[in-house]
């Protein structure tokens, strides 16, 4: 394909392959041609895999394309792709199972290589283009694939045999009829017990950082909470990941909502992205708890974040965007991650006065080194500070006050891109809020006009519903598959369900699918859930990873 084509091709594509159609590397978009040109060159397929709203795709894209040396390294060796994961999913998901397969490994972004008939045969996760702090860099492991390529090609190739065969298994283990029940309370058991032998008792949270927010681990263990036979000490820790999600750096105090996750085990530093998904499974997480656990404070905040999802990202047509990147312009004109959301000293007195702004940065711990970016001097604000009953009387108002300040600030970039899975999570979300007693009629309303828009385009579609009927919020809720956590058939089964071999494979389909933050966290192997699943008894410990 030539320059220009693939110019225009990426060009007319997602935000993130826009981003990269003018930088040195000639990126080429997924598809047929793509193949032939890696067969024509005789070279393997490099695929950079990103998201548009995420700040380390951003980062690896940059530091990628200003090392000169890099560049030519992926010029004469790969046919380079580039790859949006929020539309080429069916591809994301072949990448994520390489990435676990032959790393160990999850998330975004990451960079794949494959025969060039589109076979996988290895993957990385986010990693320094040049070594650093003792970890090898992209551009050395590049040059460890390329020299492969050209002098052990058949090790190449059985690599990406072996990993062939390992998505045939699990494929057929979910194919695989069997007419045996589910061992529904067997496996949430076990579930349960192996995330909370990772549960951090100090900060709140699972595993080590990074961390995500974990809305579908966090949604299936409120969900054990309600039953008689919880036990206390899994309610405890639920209600601490609950609050410091609520009172950290991830949440954010001025407009609400929150940011993708935290670099840190105290949930101090975010990653500063605002995703739709994550508000709406976030909130419904906090709806949930606020029913079982009685607390009127986590249904506030999922309304605040339904709120800000409603206010910043519906868009003209009804729909709403994708989310808010983490980079924005900063007072010195540089693009940094962060600039909306954070905060100096002296940013706060402009506003507050010197008195506002001591309390502020009091509550929020504005000036504590563990709540500066790094290189940046400016502070997230998270609650850490103690304040007496003149202060709590006095900072609702300073905090609207920086809100409107806040503002005013050069806005993150916008990723306008619409995903069905999204809307169908977020009308799930927003009707969970609207039927709760006293509920804010414009969060009723949203649920009301984004349903009658979702209706409107589900009833134009090619494929009409078998009955003939409009759709029902149940049936536009079933859009939802790409979103669906691992809650949806994790309360099923809580249920007790009747679950012959179809309802089976569909749990097991959605639990390794979708139940990304458990499994990834979780000392379950896919292929051992799969396995759990069609036993007809007891399970053998050798199941378990």
């Amino acid at each position: 394909m030539a320059v220009g084509a693939r110019t225009a091709a990426l060009m007319a594509g997602s935000l993130f392959e826009r981003r990269l159609a003018s930088q040195p590397i000639a990126w080429l978009p997924w598809g047929d041609a793509t193949g032939a040109d890696a067969v024509a060159a005789d070279r393997p397929v490099l695929l950079f895999c990103g998201c548009a709203l995420d700040h380390w795709t951003a980062l690896l894209a940059d530091e990628l394309h200003g090392d000169a040396d890099a560049c030519a390294l992926v010029a004469e060796c790969f046919t380079p792709v580039a790859v949006d994961v929020a539309g080429q999913r069916a591809l994301a998901a072949r990448v994520q199972r390489c990435l676990a397969a032959t790393a160990d490994a999850a998330g975004w972004p990451a960079l794949a290589v494959a025969l060039p008939d589109g076979r996988l045969f290895g993957a990385t996760p986010w990693r320094p283009v040049r070594d650093r702090g003792g970890r090898a860099g992209v551009a050395r492991v590049l040059l460890a694939v390329a020299q492969r390529w050209s002098q052990a090609r058949a090790d190449c190739e059985a690599d990406a045999g072996r990993f062939a065969e390992i998505e045939t298994a699990v494929a057929q283990a979910l194919a695989t009829a069997d007419p045996r029940p589910l061992q529904s309370v067997l496996i949430l058991d076990r579930a349960e017990a192996a995330a909370f032998a990772i549960a951090d008792p100090v900060n709140g949270g699972f595993g080590p950082a990074p961390r995500g927010l974990d809305a579908g681990l966090l949604r299936f263990l409120v969900a054990r909470c309600a039953l008689p036979s919880a036990p206390p000490a899994l309610a405890a820790q639920v209600e601490r990941t609950l609050m410091a999600l609520i009172a950290g750096g991830v949440h954010d105090h001025l407009a609400g909502g929150f940011h993708r996750g935290s670099t840190d085990v105290a949930w101090t530093l975010p990653f500063f992205e605002k995703r739709l998904i994550d508000q709406a499974q976030v909130a419904t997480v906090l709806i949930a708890a606020a029913g079982v656990f009685g607390r009127r404070l986590y249904r506030d905040v999922a309304e605040r974040a339904l709120g800000w999802t409603v206010a910043c990202l519906r868009r003209a047509d009804g729909r709403y965007a994708a989310g808010m990147h983490a980079d924005s312009v900063a007072s010195d004109g540089a693009l940094r991650e962060g600039a909306a959301y954070t905060w100096t000293i002296e940013e706060l007195a402009a506003v507050l006065g010197a008195d506002g702004a001591a309390l502020v940065a009091q509550r929020f711990g504005v000036g504590d080194p563990a709540q500066v970016v790094p290189g940046s001097g400016r502070s997230v604000l998270a609650i850490r500070g103690e304040i007496d009953a003149d202060g709590q009387r006095r900072l609702p108002a300073l905090i609207q006050r920086l809100a409107v300040a806040r503002a005013e600030r050069a806005a993150p970039a916008c990723d306008d891109s619409v995903h069905a899975d999204h809307q169908a999570a977020l009308l799930h979300a927003l009707t969970l809020a609207g039927v709760l007693p006293d509920a804010d009629p414009g969060l009723r309303q949203a649920a009301d006009d984004l349903a009658g828009v979702l209706r409107s385009l589900r009833s134009a579609d090619a494929s009409p519903d078998p009955d003939g009927q409009p759709p029902t919020i149940a049936d536009l809720l079933d859009d939802a598959d790409g979103a669906s956590p691992l809650a949806d058939c994790a309360i099923a089964a809580l249920r007790q369900q009747p679950s012959g071999a179809g309802a089976a494979a569909l749990h097991a389909d959605r639990l390794i699918t979708y139940g990304g933050p458990l499994l990834r966290r979780a000392p379950l192997s896919a292929l051992g859930l799969c396995r759990l699943l069609h036993q007809r008894t007891q399970p053998d410990p050798s199941t378990l990873r």
